[in-house]
Parts: C-alpha cells; sequence; structure tokens
C-alpha cells in the first residue's frame, strides 16, 4: 500500500474534492401545518444538569468538525464497499479517475486487477493521501475537521477509538512488506476495532476487523491521538424535519428513532450562545413558548435509551428559524373573485398566499407577492368556501413568520347568458352542430335538448369546452330543441340560458344511394333508401366540368333518371330529403355514389 504522496500546486488546483449546494427552502403544504403541536414536559431541574454537563463537552467538540459518529462514517462508507472508486477503466493515475473522496461503488476499478500488486493503485485520494492513508485522513477529517497528521502523537497501546494508528507490515495477499493506516473505531482491553480501506483487498473499506494491541509491538507503529474519543452511539441520530413559527411560539419537529424511549430537545439562540436543553419529551415535536421576537433559534435532538442514558448523535446543524409574528389577513367575496389583505410584516421581502378549498384538496401556494394584497379569481362557483393563510418570506428566502390565522370567503361567479343559437343538420349520419355566441370568460357549456311531443323538460346531452356541440345519434323525423349555459368545472351554473332556445326538425341523410347506366343513349338511373316523413328529394350531382355539387331537379320518389351522359365521363351523385313545400330538411352524404359511364 501506498503511503501520503506530496502533489503539484497544478494537482490541486485541478483535484475536485466536493461541492456542496446550498438550496433555499421550498415551500409545501406541510409546512403550512397551522394546528399547534402542543408543549412537552419541561427538564426537571434534579440530576438534568448533571447529565447536560456531562454532555456539554462532546456537543462543543463536535461544533469544531462536522461531528460524524461511528454510525455516520459507517453509513456513508458501507462495510465491503470499494473507497472512492469510479466503475469504469481509467488510467493507473489517479489524478484522472474522476476523484470522489466522499464516494465509493460496490465493484472494484479497473486498475483492481490480481495481477496488480498491493500498493499499486492510485485509484483514490483525499487531501494528497491515497489508499488506506488517503481513507483515514478522510475519516479524521468527517469526525473532527482536521487531518490526523496534525494531531499529537502517543504510544499506540494507548490509543483510544478515533486515534490513527500507521505501521508497516507484511501482506498476507502479496508478502511484500507495506505501511497500512486505519482509525481505531472502538477498544475492549487489548483488543481493537479497526476501520479501514485496503486491507490487502484492493481497496475495500471494512469496519469487522479486531487486532490485539501487542501485534504491533514489533512494527514502526505511530498512533495519532484525535482531540477527543469517536462518538459511537446505539440509536441513530433523529434527523430534524421542521421549525416553525407558531402563535404559540416555535415548533420543532424530527422523525421518530428506532429503540427510543424520549428525545432530548436542545436549542442556541438569544440569550444562549451554546446548546441549551430544553425538554425531555416522548412525542416527536415540541413548542419553544418563549422566543424573542426578531430572534434566530436553531434547534437539535438526541434520542434517549430506556435507561435514561443520551443513545444517538445529534445534527449539529440542526433546524433554524427567525421567530415573526404573523400576518393579519382578510377576505372580501365579489362577482368573479375573492379579495385579500393583510397587514406588513417587519423584515419581509415577500408574502406566501396559500388556498384551500374547492379544486386545492389541501393548502396549496398560490402565489408570491411583495405586496400585501391580492386577489383570487380562479375560484370554482358553487364550493361552498375557499380558506387562505399567509406567511411573510425574507430576503434570505426563509420564512419570517408564522403563517396566519385562516380566513373564509365564498367564490361566485356568474357570466352572460349565450345567444344567437344555431341548430343546423350535418353531413355525419345523425348529427347536428348546435352553435353559439361564445362567453367572455366561460370555459365549459352545458347543453340542453328537450323533443317536442315526446320530452317536457329539458334534458342534458353534453358539455362543450368552445361554442358549439356536436349532437349525435339523433332520430329522423323528430323536431328537437336546444340551449345552451355557462358551467364551472364542478357543473355549477354560472349563467342564464334562452328558454326558446332553437328548433330544428331533423330527417336522416338519404342512404343507400346507388348510380346505374340505363342504356348507350346517356342515362344513368340513380336510386337511394326513402326517408320516413319527407315528401320530396334534391338530386344533385358533379362530374365532367362540374367541379361542385350541383342542382340536378326534386322528385317525389326515390329515383331520379340522369340524361346526356358521357362516355368516360365519372359523374357523382347525392340526394337531400325535402319536406312537401320544397324546404331541405336533411344533410348529405358529402361522398356519395360514382359511377363512369
Amino acid at each position: 500500500m501506498m503511503s501520503r504522496k506530496s502533489l503539484s500546486l497544478l494537482l490541486t488546483f485541478m483535484m475536485i474534492i466536493g461541492i456542496i449546494t446550498v438550496m433555499p427552502m421550498q415551500a409545501s403544504a406541510e409546512d403550512v401545518d397551522i394546528a399547534d403541536t402542543g408543549a412537552c414536559e419541561e427538564l426537571a431541574d434534579t440530576g438534568a444538569q448533571a447529565e447536560l454537563a456531562d454532555e456539554a463537552a462532546d456537543m462543543e467538540m463536535a461544533e469544531t468538525g462536522s461531528g460524524m459518529s461511528l454510525q455516520g462514517l459507517m453509513k456513508k462508507f458501507p462495510e465491503g464497499a470499494y473507497w472512492n472508486h469510479q466503475v469504469k477503466k481509467k488510467t493507473d493515475d489517479y489524478i484522472d479517475s474522476n476523484n470522489n473522496p466522499d464516494g465509493y461503488s460496490w465493484t472494484p476499478c479497473y486498475s483492481h486487477s490480481e495481477v496488480t500488486p498491493v500498493g499499486k493503485y492510485t485509484c483514490n485520494c483525499f487531501d494528497y493521501g491515497i489508499q488506506c492513508y488517503g481513507f483515514a485522513l478522510k475519516l479524521s477529517y468527517d469526525v473532527y475537521g482536521s487531518d490526523f497528521d496534525e494531531w499529537n502523537t502517543v504510544s499506540y497501546k494507548k490509543c483510544k477509538p478515533g486515534d490513527v494508528i500507521t505501521y508497516t507490515h507484511r501482506s498476507v495477499y502479496s508478502g511484500t512488506v507495506n505501511s497500512h493506516t486505519f482509525m481505531v473505531i472502538g477498544r475492549d482491553g487489548d483488543t481493537i476495532r479497526i476501520g479501514e480501506c485496503n486491507f490487502d483487498r484492493h481497496c475495500q473499506i471494512t469496519w469487522s476487523r479486531y487486532a490485539d494491541i501487542s501485534s504491533y509491538d514489533n512494527t514502526s507503529a505511530v498512533c495519532y491521538s484525535a482531540p477527543r474519543a469517536l462518538p459511537s452511539y446505539t440509536l441513530d441520530t433523529p434527523e430534524m424535519v421542521s421549525s416553525r413559527n407558531t402563535q404559540n411560539g416555535i415548533a420543532v419537529s424530527w422523525k421518530a428513532v428506532d429503540g427510543a424511549a424520549k428525545y432530548r430537545v436542545y436549542y442556541k439562540g438569544g440569550s444562549a450562545a451554546s446548546w441549551k436543553a430544553l425538554a425531555n419529551t416522548v412525542k416527536t415535536n415540541y413548542t419553544f413558548t418563549n422566543p424573542v421576537y426578531n430572534t434566530k433559534y436553531t434547534f437539535t435532538v438526541r434520542a434517549i435509551d430506556t435507561d435514561g442514558a443520551v443513545a444517538s448523535d445529534y445534527d449539529p446543524a440542526g433546524r433554524y428559524v427567525v421567530f415573526k409574528c404573523a400576518p393579519s389577513v382578510t377576505a372580501a367575496a365579489a362577482d368573479g373573485r375573492i379579495g385579500l389583505t393583510w397587514n406588513a410584516v417587519p423584515l419581509a421581502a415577500k408574502y406566501r398566499v396559500y388556498v384551500k378549498g374547492g379544486q386545492y384538496a389541501k393548502y396549496t401556494r398560490l402565489t408570491d407577492t411583495a405586496n400585501t394584497a391580492c386577489n383570487f379569481n380562479a375560484g370554482v362557483s358553487g364550493t361552498s368556501y375557499y380558506s387562505f393563510i399567509v406567511r411573510a418570506i425574507n430576503s434570505s428566502n426563509q420564512f419570517c413568520s408564522d403563517a396566519s390565522a385562516a380566513v373564509s370567503a365564498k367564490f361566485t361567479r356568474t357570466l352572460a347568458t349565450p345567444t344567437d343559437l344555431k341548430a343546423a343538420a350535418i353531413t355525419t349520419q345523425g348529427a347536428v352542430k348546435i352553435s353559439w355566441t361564445a362567453v367572455k370568460n366561460a370555459t365549459r357549456y352545458q347543453v340542453f335538448a328537450k323533443r317536442t311531443g315526446i320530452d317536457a323538460n329539458w334534458k342534458r346531452i353534453g358539455v362543450a369546452t368552445t361554442n358549439y356541440f356536436i349532437q349525435k345519434a339523433c332520430a329522423s323525423n323528430t323536431e328537437y330543441t336546444y340551449t345552451v349555459r355557462c358551467i364551472e368545472a364542478n357543473g355549477t351554473y354560472i349563467s342564464g340560458y334562452d328558454k326558446t332556445g332553437v328548433t330544428l326538425h331533423y330527417f336522416s341523410i338519404p342512404a343507400n344511394i346507388k348510380a346505374a347506366k340505363q342504356d348507350n343513349k346517356g342515362n344513368i338511373k340513380v336510386t337511394w333508401g326513402r326517408v320516413p316523413g319527407a315528401a320530396y328529394y334534391t338530386v344533385y350531382y358533379k362530374g365532367a366540368s362540374v367541379k361542385s355539387w350541383r342542382k340536378l331537379g326534386v322528385v317525389d320518389t326515390n329515383s331520379y333518371l340522369f340524361k346526356n351522359a358521357k362516355s368516360g365521363t365519372k359523374y357523382t351523385f347525392t340526394v337531400r330529403a325535402c319536406d312537401d313545400a320544397g324546404k331541405l330538411l336533411s344533410s348529405y352524404d358529402p361522398v356519395g355514389c360514382a359511377l363512369t359511364y
């Protein structure tokens, strides 16, 4: 295995150790739950201060670095994974290996073949240290915020969890004498537990190897003494979920930890310059009831086991919030809108407005505005009420107020009655097109029909999103009357309707049109099926120099004799039904029947 390398400034510039992007907090429906979480039991004075004193040094030291615990390290770099590997072919030079000291893979890199000697792998690096040495540097940095080679040295026989030992040994894999570096992650008497990578396993990460401290008596072992013992806990670190303003104070919440009997809540901010315990609670939320307005507070939590001992690490970053008052909001309904107004909140750069009701099943962000008023004009009439809440946001895009108390108003909208109704049979068999003048701001229309002598009341036949509707499957020789109303998406009527409507006597299109040559004198006989109720039929044709439909004549039978046809010419025929006054009653077959004479 290889020891730490000295690299040039150019290499330092080229190597990317890691990039962390801090994203602004985003709002969600969960952020605006305005229900009070309730206060929890306060810490008892007796016994609590002694426990806190034991924790103080641990928490303060953790703040100097990332404060990662043994559990955190093992989760970040899983047992059996390969440190800092890229699963693709790379050169032997780690400069070109996509170095990522915070990463791992489950497949060895290309350079880890059976013929590659131990100590020749240069596929990973941290702060110029490669392989086992670089991994130990990374672990020390993650726990203490410093590299182990900056620490004081002590006898390896005095090592404690968190210390780093480097020594020479003979590899059981290759038989060569190499150096190796690892972190001590546990000690029981003279037996130590080791955290490392590349112990004869091709940069594989292990946390489960044990050794007797005496095994290093005849080596050049050097022990680097950590600033404090490596924190090791039996329970997972509580994951902070939120800290937010409420009318009762700052509400803090976190995720439950398996095995925790209760939780200890800490805060800093205001008069508390460092972490201070607030309460023990069996819940996963707590309300800090004594915040100072316009003051930043940060909260974190540790799990406590059934023996009452602290059994987990904590999130050193925690969750923070600046305590602010809530806006006071009013809502006033008018035709087609609900107007919202509220008072200005100090330090607010803008306000986020949420709406619930109608098409919004839960509180949903409506808009962000720098004003102290806005209009809601996208409601649905017929909905009982819409509720609104408002929160202030500062220039850093953080909430700086509690959610306001919810205010409600009913949305109503009235539109003009659809006019200029028309109905006409179209060239699709059994179909009628109903049209009207589009109504301003209307998005949906309900179409109604009734049949003369059959229906006493209007019946809904369909919904249109344009200013026309096609009714299908109309019965021949039937009189229909149509009317239209504007509606909301939920079907609520928001306009009046023409009570007279528009009437059409519908006749089916003459079907089964046929054309047959009668003789060699230019005669073609055209026939079709009768239409019930029709008194006459108007016959049309096109062909030769006639490019569009031309009327041939009106007959009272279901046949017509076309004369003077020219040899080799294609003729097409179609028919419309008429009443006894010759008025056209039906549409026509646009394809018709064609015949080449």
